[in-house]
This record gives C-alpha cells, sequence and structure tokens, in this order.
C-alpha cells in the first residue's frame, strides 16, 4: 500500500513539473472569452519578473530616523502585507539588531528624541479604515497606551526637540473640521486643541526649534501646496512665502537650527 501511494505521489509530481515546463514553453493561454488572430501567447518572463518586484516590494527597508541616542540609525522592514519591523543599525555594513515588531496595519513611526524617555508612537488603523489612532510604546516596559479618543482620522504626529509635547492632527467623521493637538504623551490628561479650522485640508510639519511654531501644508487642487506656521499659544495660522494660494505651489521645508529661516527643499513654482 504504502509503495503505491509513493508510486502515486511521484507521478503526481512529475506531471505537475511537465505542466509547468510545458506553461513556461508555451507561453501563458488567453482566456477562453478572448479571441486571438495572430497573436502569439504571452511569454511568462513578464509575470515572473512582475512576481520578483512584487517580492521585492515586501522586503522593502525604509529608514525611520535616526536613533535617539545619535548613535546608529532606525529602520524599517516590511514583511507579509501589513507586517513590519523596526531595527536599529549602528555603522555602515553593520548587522542590523531588531528593536520590535510593530502592531499589523501601522502607519506612522517617531521615537521620543529624549533618549532617556525610551519610547515611539506610532499610528494604526482598523484593517485599513484609514481611521488612525495613536499610540505611545515604552520600549523598556513594553507596554503601550492609547493617546487617542478612539474614532477620530488621526494623523502626522510629530515631536518638539525636547521630546516634552506631541502635535498632531485630528479630523471626524464626514466634518471639515480639522483641530491641531498638543499634549505630553506621558500624561495624556494634559492633550489640548490649539487651533481649529474648516478650510479645507492640511498637513501638520515640524516644531520650531524654541518650540513655539509649528509648520503647517495646506493642499490646494490639482497639485498645489502652501506652507503656514502655527503659533503654539495663540493658534494664529502665518502664511509664508509669496505668490497667490493655490496658484504658487511650495515644496517641503525644514527648519534653520537657530529658527530663524525655514529651507526650501524645493523652491516654489507656478505652471503659468
Amino acid at each position: 500500500m504504502r509503495k503505491r501511494v509513493r508510486i502515486a505521489a511521484i507521478a503526481a509530481g512529475v506531471v505537475a513539473l511537465a505542466a509547468i515546463l510545458y506553461l513556461a514553453m508555451s507561453g501563458v493561454p488567453a482566456p477562453p472569452t478572448i479571441k486571438a488572430i495572430g497573436v502569439p501567447r504571452v511569454p511568462w518572463t513578464p509575470i515572473l519578473e512582475v512576481a520578483s518586484f512584487v517580492m521585492h516590494g515586501l522586503a522593502r527597508q525604509t529608514l525611520v530616523d535616526w536613533h535617539p541616542s545619535g548613535e546608529g540609525i532606525i529602520v524599517r522592514t516590511w514583511g507579509l502585507p501589513g507586517t513590519s519591523s523596526l531595527y536599529r543599525v549602528l555603522s555602515p555594513q553593520a548587522e542590523a539588531a531588531k528593536v520590535m515588531s510593530l502592531p499589523r496595519d501601522t502607519g506612522y513611526v517617531i521615537f521620543n528624541p529624549d533618549p532617556a524617555k525610551n519610547f515611539l508612537v506610532y499610528s494604526q488603523d482598523d484593517r485599513g479604515d484609514e481611521y488612525h489612532q495613536l499610540f505611545s510604546y515604552d520600549l523598556t516596559s513594553k507596554k503601550t497606551h492609547l493617546l487617542t479618543d478612539g474614532h477620530s482620522r488621526n494623523g502626522d504626529p510629530a515631536f518638539d526637540r525636547k521630546g516634552e509635547r506631541l502635535a498632531f492632527l485630528a479630523r471626524d467623521h464626514n466634518s471639515d473640521e480639522s483641530r491641531f493637538y498638543v499634549l505630553d504623551p506621558l500624561h495624556p490628561s494634559s492633550l489640548k486643541v490649539i487651533c481649529r479650522t474648516t478650510e479645507g485640508n492640511w498637513g501638520l510639519g515640524a516644531w520650531s526649534p524654541d518650540g513655539g511654531l509649528l509648520l503647517a501644508w495646506r493642499p490646494f487642487p490639482p497639485n498645489f501646496f502652501f506652507l503656514y506656521t502655527i503659533d503654539i499659544r495663540t493658534g494664529e495660522f502665518r502664511r509664508l512665502g509669496s505668490g497667490q494660494e493655490g496658484k504658487v505651489t511650495h515644496g517641503a521645508a525644514v527648519w534653520g537650527h537657530d529658527g530663524r529661516y525655514l529651507t526650501p527643499l524645493k523652491p516654489p513654482w507656478s505652471p503659468s
């Protein structure tokens, strides 16, 4: 009986291998609903190239940031869809040391810049519903805490340079109002709204070096972006640069070391 099973298994394997070799040589047959006249079968090579590209994408790596201590960098790697991990690399060609496996469907990941605090903040939605919540994760205790309300769409988290305050942007379902929040992640009850606006969509950028301003941007159709600063104390918006909103687009910008200047990563431009 065992011999018959073994023979049947070998025969099945031979048949499968023969089918694979036949398809590899003959190409992909046309679907039964398509009548191909004078068109040869599509070779398998492009399909294998696409499959290789997809598998390479699953194994991609991105730079997250410098490690808060300044020693090495943090790299994020992706595995199966929705899964990713963080690694620390101390020097070029050094072996990567795993920091943690991120929860499924994690979006943003930022480390507190104060190495003594030793925690990070990440965003996560529920199976792709895009209503991301923000969580803090203590790398020492391995404990996770929800920082947001559990139902708004939250994004663009940014620490001030001392790691004492976290800013983020929130928007409710079916609402035109964008809210800019600030809190101390170690004391969630410190949460407060610094400003609200119903004037379109917004994005949040970096804190100024002195912690008094936040960089924000607003998109205009079709593909224009305009930069602003937000005063943390008053909630006042200030438009940056020249040109008319919706007519000139600004690139991303970074703060100068002393906070006196903003340097655009690419200059403003207008198609007109």
